[in-house]
């Protein structure tokens, strides 16, 4: 999956790729310019999520970046909150979808090690 957000705190478009990092989980990597930027590693112990259920941080996300909660993409992992923002809204809620599919399934895998993931 491939698409173009607004990572914060340069407020500048990104490219994103999403790919698998091992077993157990995906890495998000962003780009700028052709170049890799960074990446956020998303496991069975993550969460992604539309909007972000903070009120009030929701409030100052919307406030920064003059964006709706429908346009935020949210994922929390072990270590940080991320929120991402973009302009269609039907794109995000794909890859909040898929991303939170597999962290379901990854939750799973670890109870039961025989579930095999399957991406939509």
């Amino acid at each position: 999956m491939q698409n173009v957000f607004i990572f914060q705190p340069s407020w500048k478009k990104r490219f994103f790729v999403l790919s698998r990092s091992g077993e157990k989980g995906f890495s998000l990597s962003y780009y700028k310019d052709h170049h890799q930027r960074g990446s956020i590693q998303i496991d069975g112990n993550s969460s992604v999520e539309v909007g972000i259920s903070s009120h009030g941080k929701m409030q100052s996300v919307q406030k920064m970046f003059k964006c709706h909660p429908e346009e935020v993409l949210s994922i929390r992992t072990t270590h940080r909150e991320y929120f991402l923002i973009g302009d269609d809204r039907e794109k995000i809620r794909d890859w909040v979808s898929f991303m939170s599919a597999f962290c379901r399934d990854s939750r799973a895998t670890h109870r039961n090690p025989e579930v095999t993931l399957h991406p939509p």
